[in-house]
């Protein structure tokens, strides 16, 4: 019954024609690109007025399972981390919803990747909207109760990072590079967290600009005294305490290479955010954080952007206590994390007036918005994005996987990205330099 519609390729390679093919195809990988992969799924398969959807999570948008569909053609989503989705992909692997890499406890997690085509019989199921920008605002139907389909490998990948910067680089299976060239540009942004429990004669305005050596710091130590980033005495008892992703992630490659560290599995000093009942507020999506918590080991952190930026835009008790060995220790601090920027926080800080008052500098730049600093090559911390497969991907399943690839390219801004006709800078790979094409 699914039909795909393949593209007739245009100024926008966005109008769709009837093709004898027949596929669903299933992805997962990168959630720093998530939103503009799932608009480019929805243009597509026919655009909003067409294209209905269900999800897990607060919204479509952010959500990292989903399901598109236009009747004919349908697309399941598992978006769990660029690493991972990789590894999954090159080794043919049953996708999990965390990180593959350590098989004897997360081998259970398999079978809750997919969601089932008997979510879409739902009365209720939603259609899709967009905004003028063509970035998803809103629709699609929130399961209350998914049904989840049998473990299954996934059809192609997103990506942040090339094959060849992570583990799997040593896999048997190359993969393909869907349309044979990146989809776009990530752009990256070191952030911090609310400032409520910030030392009364510290400054949280003090606090601007991230550098590579700093971040090795505080990579190696879990947290650091504020004066070490302001150079003012002033902010020695407060802390800066380090919140980011796990190994399988694509935005902890792209740190880990652009700071110098050069592997994503590099040894990471990160905490968790718990409230004062033991949730943990990147997972739940809201809550004041009362204390922070070491992350199980030194590959663990969240397994999202989405979370990881909740954590940032969670207000701090200003009596929020560290777990430091045994013991929970009444410490000032403010939480750093490393996000792309289509995750930035979108809460100002207690006592702010714009959420953009969280954002650092990288290296003394800092990061614009109309992504001219990236094009121009001043602002480093950005990588390629990319859609994988592997070449012996059934025919049907790789025409529809390539229109999806080449509806993405024009809506890298939907996802905070820059296109690659844009782009006067290049590089060989993450962290390589950039080298100015004017």
């Amino acid at each position: 019954m699914k039909l795909v519609k393949s593209l007739a390729i245009g100024a926008l390679a966005l109008a769709s024609i009837s093709s004898s093919f027949a596929t669903t195809v299933k992805v997962t990988g990168s959630t720093a690109y998530r939103k503009a992969l799932y608009a480019g799924i929805i243009q597509q398969l026919g655009g909003a007025t067409a294209v209905k959807a269900a999800y897990i999570g607060s919204s479509l948008a952010g959500a990292n399972q989903a399901i598109f569909t236009n009747g004919t053609d349908t697309v399941i989503s598992c978006m769990a981390g660029s690493v991972g989705g990789i590894d999954w992909v090159s080794n043919g692997g049953n996708v999990a919803t965390v990180a593959p890499f350590n098989g004897a406890t997360y081998v259970a997690k398999t079978a809750t990747a997919w969601l089932d085509a008997s979510n879409l019989t739902a009365a209720a199921f939603g259609n899709v909207t967009l905004d003028g920008t063509n970035a998803i605002s809103g629709g699609g139907l929130a399961l209350t109760s998914p049904v989840y389909s049998a473990a299954s490998t996934a059809d192609f990948t997103m990506s942040d990072s090339l094959q060849s910067s992570t583990p799997a680089d040593d896999q048997v299976n190359t993969l393909t590079q869907a349309t044979g060239e990146a989809v776009g540009v990530v752009e990256f942004m070191f952030a911090k967290g609310d400032s409520a429990n910030v030392d009364a004669t510290s400054s949280y305005a003090r606090f601007t600009n991230m550098t590579s050596l700093g971040f090795q710091n505080l990579v190696a130590n879990g947290t650091v005294p504020m004066a070490a980033f302001t150079g003012d005495p002033a902010d020695k008892t407060t802390l800066v305490a380090l919140v980011g992703r796990d190994n399988d992630s694509g935005t902890r490659l792209a740190a880990a290479f652009e700071t110098g560290l050069n592997d994503v599995n590099f040894a990471m000093n990160q905490f968790l955010a718990q409230d004062s009942s033991g949730n943990d507020v990147g997972i739940a999506g809201s809550g004041t954080i009362a204390k922070l918590v070491p992350a199980a080991d030194v590959l663990s952190g969240y397994s999202s952007g989405g979370q990881v930026k909740a954590c940032l835009n969670a207000p701090v008790s200003s009596s929020a206590t560290i777990k430091i060995g045994k013991n929970f220790v009444a410490k000032k601090f403010v939480l750093v994390g490393y996000v792309g920027t289509g995750d930035k926080p979108t809460v100002a800080p207690t006592g702010g007036v714009a959420a953009s008052e969280k954002f650092l500098s990288y290296n003394g730049v800092a990061w614009d918005s109309t992504g001219l600093k990236t094009q121009l090559g001043q602002y480093t911390f950005w990588t390629y994005e990319q859609a994988y497969y592997l070449p012996t991907l059934d025919s049907a399943k790789q025409i529809l996987v390539d229109a999806i690839v080449t509806a993405i390219k024009p809506l890298a801004p939907a996802a905070n990205g820059v296109t690659i006709s844009s782009m006067q800078a290049s590089r060989l790979s993450e962290g390589a330099v950039v080298n100015n094409l004017y």
